[in-house]
């Protein structure tokens, strides 16, 4: 259901508007009417329409000002009105169309219709670039020598070692000394899926995992042939994530 706003001084006009609307067999409801621009603008950021039906010669502010109030609309924008001079200034602000006072009822549905195809279309653009995104894997830029730079995926990191203040990256193709501590990767790595904290000097990639020896209680090795020690405090929280990840642990 397409929700709508009617914005005009005259009630007999947004009231007109509306049951035109309500016939037109149209999935369209209407969410507010305002008699001025400032309680429409009012009414937008609280209803979120898709389509704001808008008169154009208003007492005090003018319809065609909308857009200083809401420069990044996220609606369609319909203007209504008994004047013909301000087609090609609406459609200089991007309406989707005009509509003369009196409203044809077919010229209503039409642009009905063009609501619910715009709206479908940037569903589906939202749908693939959200997809696009999901899809795509985190990656991190690492610094090297001559202003040059690596580009690792997340999802190839192996694991991260502490040194002092400093720390390796381990990852599938090579390790890396970063300027980093081990509580910056903490912080940005650890909500992802698969990395744990085994000991107070490691984070490994769990996902990462070749082989695990619970009874040495100190080591999971990972691709490229890489041992990541867990301390005795973080074993049994460890060993249960593996379970869960592998079956026949």
């Amino acid at each position: 259901m397409l929700k709508a706003i009617i914005i005009d001084d005259e009630s007999k006009a947004r009231d007109l508007l509306e049951l035109l609307i309500q016939e037109s067999g149209e999935s369209v409801v209407v969410v507010g009417k305002y008699a001025n621009l400032l309680s429409g603008v009012e009414g937008i950021r609280s209803h979120q329409p898709d389509v704001v039906f808008l008169d154009i010669e208003m007492p005090e502010i003018q319809g065609l000002q909308l857009l200083e109030y809401i420069p990044e609309p996220n609606f369609e924008l319909v203007f209504a009105t008994a004047y013909d001079q301000y087609a090609i200034k609406a459609f200089e602000l991007s309406a989707l169309d005009y509509l003369l006072k009196p409203i044809d009822e077919d010229k209503l549905k039409e642009t009905l219709k063009k609501v619910g195809k715009q709206k479908l279309i940037k569903e589906r653009l939202q749908l693939y670039e959200q997809n696009r995104k999901e899809s795509e894997p985190l990656k991190i830029c690492i610094p090297k020598a001559n202003n040059q730079y690596d580009i690792v995926a997340v999802q190839d990191i192996l694991a991260v070692e502490a040194d002092r203040n400093y720390c390796y990256l381990h990852t599938v193709q090579k390790s890396y000394f970063l300027t980093k501590s081990l509580s910056h990767f903490e912080e940005k790595y650890m909500p992802l899926d698969g990395f744990d904290r085994t000991h107070r000097s490691w984070i490994a990639n769990l996902n990462k995992v070749k082989g695990f020896n619970k009874a040495a209680k100190k080591i999971v090795f990972i691709e490229g042939n890489l041992e990541v020690p867990i301390s005795r405090a973080n074993m049994d929280r460890i060993y249960q994530k593996m379970k869960l990840k592998f079956t026949g642990l």
